[in-house]
C-alpha cells in the first residue's frame, strides 16, 4: 500500500510521484494502462522512488536496485514485443507471440539517492 505520513513523515516531500504496487495492481485490473510501456514506466517509478528515498546500504534500496535491473533486462524485450502504436501487437504480446525487434529504450535511467531514513518504507 502507499506510504503514509505516519510511516514516513517526509516521504511525500522527497518523492514527488509516489506509486505503490497496490496502485499498479488496480490500474492493471481496471484496464487503465493503454500500453505495456505505461505499466513498465510505473514499475520503474516504484523502484526509482525506493532507491531515492532509502539509503544504499539498506535492504529496501538493494532489493529495488535488483528488481529495477531485472525490469530493464525484460523491458527491452517487452517493448520489442509491444510497440505502442499497435493494438494488434499488444494482443500478440499478451498471447506470448514474438515479433521483430523494435525498441526505443536500451538502458536504464540513472538514479540519484538523496539518502533518507534507513528504516522507512520504500513504496
Amino acid at each position: 500500500s502507499p506510504v503514509t505520513k505516519k510511516e514516513a513523515p517526509d516521504y511525500h516531500a522527497v518523492i514527488s510521484r509516489p506509486i505503490a504496487l497496490s496502485i499498479i495492481r488496480k490500474k492493471l485490473a481496471s484496464g487503465e494502462y493503454a500500453t505495456g510501456s505505461q505499466f513498465l514506466d510505473d514499475m520503474d517509478l516504484m523502484w526509482r522512488n525506493a532507491m531515492t528515498y532509502n539509503k544504499p546500504h539498506t535492504h529496501i534500496f538493494q532489493t529495488a536496485a535488483r528488481l529495477q535491473k531485472l525490469l530493464w533486462s525484460t523491458r527491452t524485450c517487452a517493448e520489442i514485443l509491444l510497440p505502442e502504436e499497435s493494438a494488434h501487437t499488444q494482443a500478440l504480446w499478451e498471447q506470448g507471440t514474438t515479433l521483430p525487434a523494435h525498441s526505443t529504450h536500451t538502458s536504464p535511467p540513472h538514479t540519484h539517492n538523496t539518502t533518507h531514513a534507513p528504516n522507512a518504507p520504500s513504496l
